[in-house]
């Protein structure tokens, strides 16, 4: 899976409902906690998880900029952290 510009963009607004700070909830079955902070301008966005038993992280920062969105994982490819925004589950607050 390619993740276009476009696709960028929509991961940031698939993150919009989950809460700043800590939470946990549930990613292709098992347990993970995922922590979200926002810059206070609103044009910035980093995303830090991992799964509670240990086995895996993913990591990445999101800016909006005046020509759109620019993605940034940290040390893994952009489609790995993509899987996980689609398809983590946040617990009920």
């Amino acid at each position: 899976m390619t993740v276009v510009a476009d696709d960028q963009s929509a991961l940031i607004d698939a993150m919009k409902t989950w809460r700043d700070g800590y939470s946990e909830g549930v990613f292709q079955g098992a347990r993970w906690g995922a922590t979200i902070a926002r810059g206070a301008d609103g044009k910035r966005l980093t995303l830090f998880a991992r799964a509670l038993d240990g086995s895996d992280f993913i990591s990445g920062n999101f800016y909006r900029l005046g020509s759109g969105v620019a993605a940034r994982p940290c040390e893994m490819p952009l489609e790995k952290v993509a899987v996980f925004i689609r398809g983590f589950q946040p617990d009920a607050r």
